[in-house]
């Protein structure tokens, strides 16, 4: 019989446990996550699909579900609006409101900790 190697221990996410989470959780990380997912899909001359708002709106949701809409409001409203420019075909509008939410929210100072 081979010797057992040492296992790592499983963080409970399928991957191994590089130490402690983050305890303090940066405000409007689903969202930026959502729109850091959706823009560089936003290429031309591919058009928008309806999987892209999906996952906006998933951003969306898990930032409510989380209660942080209010501290990340002005940004949550840029991706509200960039979901309507989608459905509508604007994408090129789209993409200047997803950048203007990942700016609002990459200059909080509750990001760089």
């Amino acid at each position: 019989m081979a010797p057992r190697r040492a296992e790592q221990k499983p963080s409970g996410r399928g991957e191994p446990d590089d130490g402690p989470p983050d305890p303090v959780p940066v405000t409007g990380r689903f969202l930026l996550a959502g729109i850091d997912a959706v823009l560089p899909r936003l290429t031309p001359p591919a058009p928008p699909t309806p999987q892209l708002v999906e996952d906006l709106r998933a951003a969306l949701a898990r930032t409510a579900a989380c209660g942080e809409t209010c501290q990340v409001a002005a940004a949550a409203d840029d991706v509200r609006l960039a979901t309507t420019l989608l459905l509508a075909g604007s994408t090129d509008e789209a993409c200047q409101a997803l950048r203007h939410a990942r700016t609002a929210l990459i200059d909080r100072p509750d990001t760089h900790r």
